[in-house]
């Protein structure tokens, strides 16, 4: 098995730059190829989920607007079981290889991150803020729930977060209102959802600000 093969590969890699003594370590430049094709690697795994997740809109109520074809959000709902997987998958990855958790991609466009918190946002207003009428059935949605699902429990896991205190700003909906897609009297997403924090936490650690998930007005 590839896999097991790396990670055996990485562990020893570990073993050599933070456990071995420092008179007996091998030198730094020595090691630096591998070093360098792990980084690469790691980096590859965060671009497959990347490439799923990047054409879906640049912020949350873009990707519910895209999603919408004037009868339904079967623009978004038809493509969740591909991008559910990529996020399991990527979650996978966290938990064999913590380190991942730790890798940063500078770009706001190419941050997963991001991405995933734009999507996450966008996954409570479809099942919180759009119309009952219009609302996507809750079994088209359980995928993309479940993948999140087991994303935080993975993270939470691999990083032992502490959450911060305060929640993130209220999601921007008002193109959804205008097309009446959302009540007027909407004040954008409720409190109660408890991995919304975790996002705020995960994209402060990571140096971004919340504002960043909405390229568009940051």
């Amino acid at each position: 098995n590839v896999i097991l093969q790396l990670a055996r590969l990485y562990e020893a890699l570990n073993i050599l730059t933070a456990k071995i003594r420092q008179v007996d370590r091998p030198p730094e430049q020595e090691l630096k190829p591998l070093i360098i094709a792990f980084e690469n690697y790691f980096e590859t795994i965060s671009e497959v989920t990347h490439i799923s997740l990047s054409t879906l809109g640049s912020n949350p109520q873009e990707i519910v607007l895209n999603a919408w074809n004037g009868k339904d959000f079967n623009r978004l709902t038809s493509k969740l079981d591909g991008i559910s997987n990529s996020i399991i998958k990527y979650s996978q990855q966290h938990r064999a290889y913590p380190v991942i958790h730790y890798f940063h991609n500078n770009k706001v466009k190419n941050n997963v991150i991001l991405q995933l918190a734009r999507l996450y946002e966008a996954l409570n207003i479809l099942t919180d803020k759009i119309r009952q009428v219009d609302r996507p059935p809750e079994q088209e949605l359980k995928p993309l729930i479940i993948a999140f699902e087991n994303y935080f429990e993975t993270i939470s896991e691999v990083t032992h977060i502490s959450l911060m205190d305060n929640d993130p700003p209220a999601a921007d909906i008002r193109k959804l209102i205008e097309e009446s897609l959302v009540e007027e009297d909407s004040e954008g997403l409720s409190k109660e959802f408890e991995f919304r924090r975790f996002f705020y936490t995960l994209i402060h650690q990571d140096g971004w600000n919340w504002e960043d998930i909405d390229t568009k007005n940051s």
